[in-house]
């Protein structure tokens, strides 16, 4: 008896150990979920491009084009209603490309799309040596140029650093005033265009997007989540922390100053970042999908999500500008700065090891 019980037990502790053994050599594309690592990753990345990237792009087109034609009819009638009428299609427009900008990765981080688009602060210098200049203003001329002399910032100068009266005189009986509407109208055509040029480099691209489902640094799912951090870092580093610790302080270096929408370009940034990872009520496989039915990392995800909602409620602690509320605020400010770095570090070191994510970006790179 003692025999057979002895045979049992041994039979017992070798199908543990093979458990076991098996247990530990399962491939890196298996998990507890069902999904793969790489299946996972393919979800993801459609869903991005498809209800995310090109529905952007597209909206983004659209607002550009209404840009445009707000621009030829404050052009042809001056006037408070039509420059009003003007700024808030800048507005539009530029709340649209907010959400963009997490996406400035890969082939389009290389060409460089974005900042032909917004590059920020403005070069006053330049663009009023352009308006005062006597060369051609065209498309060619505008593509020439500097991106600090173009793209949003430059209409935003353009459209917001004087009183609205004084905006108006300016595009009427001004010095320069014929040249300076000539510039007008070759910035917001050149903006429509490269907005069009941006999405057609994503819809180039959509194959090698969605298909690159590598671990490594050149893989699609690397990339986005260092976009993901990328913007994280660049709302911190530079459209927070430049201004808090300016001394004297100096609001023009907050993004969007001009317009007041300093604290609204932040706003944008976060929702797009809540809603790649969340999701906005569609059909949508999320990194919190990914996270919690391919990693088994629901801990994590509980997390980041109260993470979220904790910057969320600094944002909504501010009230008004973000140009004054640097000096009247600063206390409710630094909390949103503090929260938008309690993310960073969710992002940078808790998803990406969980992920296996190679983190790319580092913080010099939201200080340029």
């Amino acid at each position: 008896m003692k025999k057979y019980n002895a045979l049992y037990l041994a039979s017992f502790i070798l199908v543990l150990a093979m458990a076991a053994f098996q247990s530990c050599n399962k491939s890196d594309d298996e998990n507890t979920q069902g999904i793969s690592i790489e299946e996972g990753r393919s979800l993801q990345l459609e869903s991005v491009f498809d209800l995310n990237i090109i529905p952007l792009q597209n909206s983004h087109i659209e607002r550009a084009d209404a840009l445009v034609e707000a621009t030829n009819t404050f052009l042809s009638n001056p006037s408070m209603t039509s420059l009003q009428d003007l700024k808030n299609s800048w507005k539009s427009g530029f709340s649209v490309f907010k959400a963009i900008e997490c996406y400035k990765i890969g082939t389009v981080q290389i060409t460089f799309a974005h900042g032909a688009i917004h590059r920020w602060p403005a070069e006053i210098t330049f663009i009023e040596d352009n308006i005062q200049g006597t060369a051609t203003i065209d498309d060619d001329f505008i593509n020439a140029i500097g991106t600090s002399s173009k793209g949003y910032a430059a209409i935003e100068y353009l459209l917001f650093a004087g009183s609205e009266s004084e905006t108006i005189k300016s595009f009427t009986s001004g010095d320069f005033a014929v040249r300076r509407g000539e510039y007008l109208a070759a910035l917001v055509e050149n903006l429509k265009n490269r907005a069009v040029d941006l999405k057609t480099i994503w819809t180039g691209r959509e194959n090698e997007f969605k298909q690159n489902l590598g671990s490594g640094v050149a893989g699609s799912h690397n990339q986005l989540v260092n976009g993901y951090i990328a913007l994280l870092e660049t709302m911190k580093i530079r459209k927070l922390d430049k201004a808090l610790n300016s001394n004297p302080y100096q609001e023009e270096l907050l993004e969007a100053f001009y317009s007041e929408e300093s604290l609204n370009a932040l706003s944008e940034n976060l929702d797009i970042l809540w809603q790649e990872y969340a999701g906005n009520g569609t059909n949508q496989f999320t990194m919190s999908d990914y996270l919690i039915d391919v990693l088994d990392q629901q801990t994590l995800d509980t997390e980041i999500r109260e993470a979220f909602q904790t910057t969320r409620s600094s944002f909504n602690a501010i009230q008004g500008p973000l140009r004054t509320a640097i000096i009247n605020q600063r206390l409710n400010v630094e909390e949103l700065r503090d929260q938008v770095m309690n993310l960073i570090r969710l992002y940078k070191v808790d998803l990406s090891s969980a992920a296996n994510i190679v983190v790319t970006f580092n913080d010099n790179d939201g200080d340029s």
